[in-house]
């Protein structure tokens, strides 16, 4: 019997061959750019915009608050603009638009522009040096205003007429009534359009009494004068009948004047009129066009195709370009060169408001309010 087991172990399986590695996939290198220095310059132009845009902001904000307001000095020289026709000869038209005065006719953030009467003088002054100029219409849409300043602009346009020997041709708008008429006294030519409306030869002087309310607020008055008639007019008071003697006595002064001037132009201008006539249309009531043109007041109904017609005719020309003189724009040189230290932009005149004038006679058409001869 032999010593060995029959029973043997099992064999044992041979190890599973590996895979084969799996080939490595290297994308391909991208170059790499090399690095700015500094910074380029849309970023400096980003820079450049905010701080414009900044300070931009920063001048409309101190303005708005009205810090401070630029006025530009008054200037003298006008930008010519040709509003119809051709050739080398001109007609100038002039406006006289509004409340006749010479307070500034228009103020913004950046300049003052001259009152009417300065504008006017400087416009008539620059058109004395032009020789090509060779006939003016006034073209007129007012109440009146003033009486110094509507007699200024009188008077400028008849120095004009001296001096450059031409033709003035008025031509009317909505409203040319006493001070307005006043203006156009001198004219040549008169044109009325069919709806205007004109005359009011007179003066008028307002005058207001508050001293009931001041009653009713606890408030009174002591005015502090060398003589009785020294606060003559005040609205404190009851004007007495002494003052009322004195101040028509200076409408009656004014109001001859008005007339002698309406007598004297359309007489110029071949139409007599004596003061006497004036006298008897002279009661400060307005006319329509076709009243007034039966009263000589006027000499034409019609347009500003007409008043440009009558002026060629006038000077002699088949031909004329109508012209008028303009502003120029502002721009940043004038604000950065204008004078410094105006107004405010946003201000409440309080002299006016406690003490207004209490003497102020005008040639102006209200609508019947005041005093009127």
């Amino acid at each position: 019997m032999s010593d060995s087991f029959p029973f043997s172990p099992p064999p044992v399986p041979p190890p599973k061959p590996e895979p084969p590695p799996r080939p490595v996939f290297n994308p391909p290198t991208q170059p790499i750019e090399p690095q700015r220095s500094g910074r380029g310059c849309s970023f400096w132009f980003g820079w450049l915009l905010a701080l414009v845009f900044l300070g931009t902001t920063a001048l409309l904000l101190l303005t708005l608050l009205g810090i401070r307001s630029v006025e530009v000095v008054e200037q003298r020289t006008f930008i010519e603009k040709t509003i119809s026709g051709r050739g080398e000869n001109k007609i100038l038209v002039v406006p006289v638009t509004g409340i006749i005065s010479n307070r500034p006719r228009e103020q913004n953030a950046f300049r003052t522009l001259p009152g009417m009467v300065s504008t006017i003088h400087n416009q008539l002054a620059q058109a004395r040096k032009d020789p090509k100029i060779k006939a003016m219409i006034l073209r007129v849409d007012s109440p009146g205003g003033g009486l110094t300043a509507s007699d200024v602009i009188h008077n400028d346009i008849k120095r004009y007429k001296a001096a450059t020997k031409n033709k003035v041709v008025v031509c009317m708008g909505d409203l040319a009534a006493s001070g307005g008429y006043y203006v156009s006294a001198p004219a040549d030519r008169i044109i009325a359009h069919p709806t205007t409306l004109t005359g009011s030869i007179g003066v008028i002087w307002f005058h207001a009494n508050i001293e009931g309310l001041l009653e009713k607020l606890g408030i009174s008055a002591f005015p502090t004068k060398s003589g009785p008639l020294k606060d003559m007019g005040s609205m404190t008071r009851q004007i007495t009948p002494e003052e009322e003697v004195l101040f028509q006595n200076l409408i009656d002064q004014m109001y001859d004047r008005f007339v002698q001037v309406v007598s004297s132009g359309r007489t110029a201008a071949g139409v007599p009129l004596t003061p006497q006539a004036v006298r008897k249309i002279a009661d400060g009531r307005i006319y329509s066009a076709p009243d007034a043109k039966d009263l000589r007041l006027v000499d034409q109904i019609g347009y500003m195709e007409d008043a440009i017609e009558a002026a060629k005719k006038l000077a002699k020309l088949k031909e004329a370009k109508v012209v008028q003189y303009f502003y120029p724009a502002i721009t940043i040189f004038d604000i950065l060169s204008a004078k410094a230290g105006g107004k405010p932009s946003i201000s409440i005149d309080l002299d006016n408001l406690i003490a207004p004038d209490p003497l102020k006679l005008m040639y102006l058409w209200t609508g019947g309010a005041g005093r009127t001869r």
